[in-house]
């Protein structure tokens, strides 16, 4: 994989291979040829599991208990913070629909770049509030939260 995107790398002026390892370990991705989308592919399923956990914390759709319970970890402040990250991530999300539906290898790049500029400061954005949550869980009490919603 990493053959095969050195040259693209020099001509759209994409981020170097390590770096884009080191955020999505993209070095596991078995190439089928097309290292531009490859690529993609595996950056839009790390923003996509993110957007999925904040939907989650944000706005728990009581499908689990542990959605309802982390959530509850969570003050409305830390909410309305995680939902301008959220807001954030859903720019970039859409921004791998929009290479998919233009396929260009230049758009490809393009995304490459902005995704691999904006999503690690999100991540980073998001830590604390993950960190909240361990911290919920690690609480004593936290089995009589979790049957409370049991009922």
């Amino acid at each position: 994989m990493e053959d095969e995107y050195a040259p693209l790398q020099k001509e759209f002026g994409l981020p170097s291979f390590a770096k884009l390892d080191e955020e999505f370990d993209i070095s596991t991705i078995e190439s089928k040829g097309k290292p531009l989308q490859d690529v993609l592919t595996r950056m839009k399923d790390r923003v996509e599991h993110t957007v999925h956990l904040l939907q989650d914390l944000i706005h728990p759709s009581g499908d689990t208990v542990m959605e309802l319970v982390e959530s509850s970890f969570l003050t409305q402040e830390d909410k309305k913070k995680l939902v301008l990250i959220e807001k954030d991530l859903m720019v970039l999300y859409r921004e791998f629909l929009v290479a998919k539906f233009a396929r260009e290898n230049k758009k490809d790049a393009q995304v490459i770049n902005d995704v691999a500029e904006k999503f690690p400061p999100l991540r980073k954005a998001i830590l604390p509030y993950i960190e909240k949550i361990k911290q919920g869980w690690e609480k004593e009490g936290e089995s009589e939260e979790v049957l409370n919603y049991l009922g």
